[in-house]
């Protein structure tokens, strides 16, 4: 399925408490006219694994975003969650170019 996807500014929204593990800029997503979903962007792997449990506790789905870009491809979100934007997650791990793969942290 194919659906729509466009990034609006909307004010700071904070999906939990005021600490490092959920970074989160001013804008929102909202996919397929599902939304808006917060936009959590976390600055380290430790943080995005606070982010998950956080999500995991509180039921709320995870939408993880990598670029911005083919935000319009796929199942749109089927409930509401976070949009988890893993753009600072850009260490290279591992590069094994022969199997087409590669491993950020």
């Amino acid at each position: 399925m194919i659906c729509s996807a466009r990034l609006e500014r909307r004010r700071r929204f904070t999906p939990s408490r005021s600490d490092r593990t959920t970074i989160v800029n001013d804008t929102v997503c909202r996919i397929d006219d599902f939304g808006p979903l917060a936009v959590v962007r976390p600055p380290s792997v430790t943080d995005l694994g606070d982010v998950v449990r956080r999500a995991a506790a509180e039921r709320q789905a995870v939408y993880p975003i990598g670029g911005g870009t083919m935000l319009g491809l796929g199942l749109p979100p089927a409930r509401p969650g976070w949009a988890v934007d893993l753009r600072s997650l850009n260490r290279v791990i591992d590069y094994p170019a022969r199997d087409m793969t590669i491993t950020l942290q």
